[in-house]
């Protein structure tokens, strides 16, 4: 008997990845969501109260490594339905995929910056806590379950109160220890904070230990805190934390940007403003590498973005406790500025917090800084010794302060060649005062500018992951990149077509922007037209 049941189990049960449809507005839990004129009314792993499936029960459903689930656009599933806690994950190649079909239902959310759809269905918090079964204030929780997509979810409307604590913390999407976890075309905004002592809203949550997080990333989606703390107040609120590849993302009106996991790939965000919190003990940085483990080497690639308005600094590097540790970080093609920021700005920081500190490098190459009347590098002694290795080459800093940059520690090896000091952004483009910039600030408007082949060459080191060192700056996503030359040009002050400093390479052409793309990639394995 008992064999016959379990045959009968087997039989009903999907053998294969299936695909799922869910639309809050015409489904019903007892359809079996197999296509989109028979979806379920909610996923299997929300809550499961009546005010949320509208039976008080999930749907029938038996996981399969790759299933799919299809959210219909423009529905909104309510406060009660969280948070969601996840019960499987998918195998390499086949991850398990939350997403949206762009022909069914009506696209919500906003977009991103190659003008895609984000947020096209929508989870919301409805301004109040998050009540969920096990206690915790958050729309979604994937705590060990590897290679799971999360594609084109607008989540909206968190709040806490107090100092944080059972129902206190507000965090959109917590993957905890998991790997190969996928946010991409997320759209996360309109949090709030009423009576609160801490800030503790995070979009994305990682976990800064081993395995760090492996393989997971953030990319394409939009994180905007704005009046998170009242009309006109925009205070608080992190976008990225402990999760190690981030890139394409538009981050603006917080109070911290991304805070990496180790060994992190930061790329092609464009982060702004990131303004002071109400929470005292916050650090408001748009880009900081946050996580070093004792006696672990870390290495980190930040490139391409696009940071500023940034009240503490735009880049931070050994943003950890104190630890042996070490850290390698290698920042190039970069626009940093400080803009409007209030406090004392700090465009580029390097830290040293590694008590093994001749173990840490910093390659520091063709960036382009504008300090307003400040420093553009620096880096802080902690009594810790120098890094090993320090180079800050090929860079242009903008500032009216006469310094490009403060090292009360240097390297044991260090090169300090071909930077370029501009007092004034006379003879460069400046950014516009629209909240996107145009997608060449900062880029020489003339061959008479002193970046222009003033560089030295580095192609050599344009390989692997150092390879788009090769080509000029993408500028957050926004612009086609230009050639630097090769490795067979010689560099020469004023000579046009061979590595300029700074992080733009000058063309006579006004650099095109990125063309746009509305179709749904999604990374793992899925794409959906």
């Amino acid at each position: 008997m008992k064999k016959l049941a379990l045959l009968l189990l087997l039989l009903c049960s999907p053998l294969f990845a299936t695909t799922y449809y869910i639309s809050y507005s015409t489904g019903s839990n007892g359809n079996n969501g197999l296509s989109e004129a028979a979806p379920w009314k909610t996923h299997p792993y929300m809550q499961t109260t009546s005010t949320c499936t509208g039976t008080g029960s999930a749907p029938v459903y038996i996981h399969a490594d790759g299933d799919i689930f299809i959210f219909k656009q423009g529905d909104s599933w309510p406060n009660t339905c969280f948070d969601m806690v996840l019960n499987g994950g998918g195998v390499a190649g086949a991850p398990d995929t939350y997403t949206f079909d762009p022909n069914w239902g009506t696209a919500g959310g906003t977009r991103g910056n190659a003008n895609q759809v984000v947020g096209a269905y929508q989870f919301t918090a409805g301004n109040a806590v998050i009540d969920g079964s096990d206690g915790y204030n958050r729309f979604i929780i994937d705590d060990g379950f590897n290679y799971v997509t999360f594609n084109g979810m607008e989540l909206t409307g968190i709040t806490w109160t107090g100092a944080g604590g059972s129902y206190g913390n507000g965090i959109a999407i917590s993957i905890a220890a998991s790997e190969y976890v996928i946010v991409s075309n997320c759209y996360m905004h309109g949090w709030t904070h009423p009576d609160a002592t801490s800030d503790v809203f995070i979009g994305v949550q990682g976990e800064g230990e081993d395995p760090y997080n492996l393989g997971s990333e953030v990319t394409s989606c939009v994180f905007d805190g704005i009046n998170s703390g009242g009309t006109g107040v925009s205070d608080s609120g992190s976008a990225v934390f402990d999760v190690p590849l981030v890139d394409n993302n538009i981050i603006r009106n917080m109070s911290n940007g991304v805070l990496s996991n180790l060994n992190a790939t930061i790329h092609d965000n464009l982060i702004g403003p990131i303004n002071q919190d109400f929470d005292d003990s916050e650090h408001e940085n748009c880009i900081e590498t946050i996580t070093m483990d004792a006696g672990v080497a870390s290495t980190n690639y930040i490139y391409n973005n696009v940071t500023h308005d940034c009240t503490a600094v735009n880049i931070l590097t050994q943003g950890a406790a104190a630890n042996t540790g070490t850290e390698i970080d290698y920042i190039w093609n970069n626009v940093a500025y400080v803009g409007t920021a209030d406090s004392p700005p700090i465009p580029i920081e390097f830290d040293s917090i590694s008590t093994t500190n001749s173990g840490s490098a910093i390659y520091a190459w063709n960036n382009t800084v504008d300090g307003g009347a400040g420093l553009c590098f620096r880096s802080i002694d902690r009594g810790n010794g120098n890094y090993g290795i320090l180079q800050l080459i090929n860079n242009h800093c903008i500032t009216s302060g006469g310094s490009i940059y403060s090292f009360p520690i240097t390297g044991n090896s260090q090169t300090i060649n071909n930077n370029i000091l501009s007092s004034t952004t006379d003879g460069f483009s400046t950014p516009t005062s629209s909240g996107v910039p145009t997608p060449y600030a900062y880029a020489p408007i003339s061959a008479s500018a002193a970046t222009i082949g003033a560089g030295e060459n580095l192609n050599s080191s344009a390989t692997g992951f150092l390879s788009s060192l090769a080509n000029d700056t993408g500028f957050a996503g926004y612009r086609t990149v230009v050639s630097r030359g090769g490795g067979s040009c010689t560099p020469a002050a004023g000579v046009v077509g061979c590595w300029d400093a700074g992080a733009f390479q000058y063309t006579t052409l006004v650099p095109s922007v990125i063309s746009i793309s509305n179709g749904v990639v999604l990374k793992g394995g899925l794409t959906i037209r």
